[in-house]
């Protein structure tokens, strides 16, 4: 006997036929969410991808789109009661990822559960990856970054208090190893004088265990009046690429190549078009030299008419952009 397909099962069907078409096509697309905001590689071929609408980790293979084989929910870790972090920056260094929320006001004007620096350590259990909690999570960070005396200038704290996508808003969305084994911090907002802000920290593992910030003195570099939606630092090229796009939702977006040195201005590396992705996670793999993987935050994407952020978990999706050679 023939059972009839309900409306769920065939929006699922073709879901899963467009995640084929589009990696047929060349351009990956990964189901289970929208937006892919924050990415670190996991081996050879796997990524975790941060959702900024949840606190949820969630594992690819790069090579066969599809759903999430692994996740992990990291919100009691965290200890907010509100599950959007707003998680905006990733960094792997050795075995452990490095997270960062976006320390950005929401629409209350209140950051709480955004003032997250934290880590996870990657684990093999066998053929199983898993991912597990560090430490403790870092909360005084913007405190640390306003009381910078090299920072004072810039000011944060009103910034803070801003609408992130304003004009003058504090929207942290960058968050690389650097060659010493720190970390760096990528500003999409504020924009000093239309320059991107970067700030160090020298202490990563310190900052989970108990230790304050160890702030380094503060980068302006000129991305063409963009800020910054992803840095990472590659072994290899021995530069970060970055990912450089509006302060709001209004601009096009460029990669980047700069060699970390303020001096050094940094130089657009040609990617093919950008258009129609809303880039914000860079994803460089150990065995790839010269290729990188773009994701896309598609929370606006439409599919027959609908937005992605409308649709049910499994029938959300976003995209992931091959560059270089």
């Amino acid at each position: 006997m023939k059972h009839p397909t309900s409306p769920r099962s065939i929006g699922l069907i073709v879901a899963m036929a467009a995640l084929s078409n589009a990696h047929s096509a060349g351009l990956s697309r990964y189901g289970g969410m929208c937006d892919a905001s924050a990415a670190a590689p996991i081996g050879r071929h796997y990524f975790v991808v941060a959702n900024d609408k949840d606190s949820v980790l969630r594992l690819y293979d790069r090579d066969d789109p599809g759903h999430p084989f692994y996740q992990e929910d990291f919100t009691g870790f965290l200890g907010v009661a509100d599950t959007e972090t707003d998680l905006e920056g990733a960094a792997r260094i050795g075995d452990r990822i490095y997270w960062i929320t976006s320390h950005s006001a929401n629409s209350n004007s209140d950051a709480g559960t955004r003032r997250r620096l934290f880590a996870t350590r990657v684990d093999y259990l066998g053929e199983s990856i898993r991912l597990e909690a560090v430490g403790t999570p870092y909360r005084t960070l913007l405190e640390d970054l306003t009381a910078h005396p090299e920072l004072k200038k810039f000011g944060l704290d009103k910034a803070a208090t801003l609408p992130p996508e304003s004009a003058d808003g504090l929207n942290i969305e960058g968050l690389s190893k650097t060659p010493r084994g720190g970390l760096m911090i990528g500003f999409r907002n504020p924009r000093p004088g239309g320059r991107t802000l970067l700030v160090p920290i020298e202490n990563p593992d310190g900052i989970v265990h108990g230790q304050a910030a160890r702030i380094g003195s503060p980068v302006l570099i000129d991305l063409g009046g963009r800020g910054i939606r992803s840095i990472d630092y590659s072994d290899s090229l021995g530069q970060y690429l970055i990912v450089a796009g509006p302060h709001d939702d209004e601009g096009t977006f460029q990669v980047y190549e700069w060699t970390g040195h303020s001096a050094d201005p940094p130089k657009p590396v040609s990617t093919g078009p950008l258009a129609g992705l809303n880039p914000e996670a860079l994803v460089l793999y150990p065995d790839l030299a010269h290729r990188e993987q773009v994701l896309s935050d598609d929370r606006g994407e439409e599919v027959n008419g609908t937005r992605c952020l409308r649709r049910t978990l499994e029938l959300q999706s976003f995209r992931g952009l091959w560059i270089g050679q």
